[in-house]
């Protein structure tokens, strides 16, 4: 579950002027992505060239496709942690389960099915880019 935080720039105050990179830092990782339940996304971090907004657009409108998959199987609530990695041409090369706490059905396989399906934007330096996050079944 993601932590409410105050906003970037109080926490930075809180945390005072030695460390406020890290306190920014710690402030989006914490509320960025979701956090709401209302689309499913949390903890989303982007590794590589590509800007957060778009992957997470990207990631939010495939929400309603991998809610449906935990439906097709009967699943109960919980999370899964999922890896997904992607190309120059922001096709998705790797996508993987890391941890899950759905209860009931397995709705992994789907998952993984649609997130490869998905298409990123394509990292600006041309080199892989990796997204992690929290695919929250409420």
């Amino acid at each position: 579950m993601a932590h409410e935080v105050a906003s970037p720039d109080v926490a930075a105050s809180v945390a005072g002027p030695v460390a406020p990179l890290k306190a920014r830092q710690r402030a989006v990782e914490s509320t960025e992505g979701g956090g709401t339940g209302r689309s499913g996304i949390a903890k989303l971090k982007v590794t590589g060239s590509v800007g957060r907004g778009d992957v997470e657009r990207a990631l939010r409108a495939a929400v309603p496709k991998l809610q449906a998959c935990r439906a097709s199987v009967g699943a109960g609530k919980g999370a899964l942690d999922l890896e997904v990695t992607f190309g120059d041409r922001g096709w998705v090369s790797l996508a993987e389960v890391k941890r899950s706490t759905v209860t009931g059905g397995d709705p992994q396989m789907c998952v993984v099915t649609e997130l490869r399906a998905l298409r990123f934007p394509k990292p600006s330096d041309g080199q892989d880019a990796t997204v992690s996050f929290t695919l929250q079944f409420k």
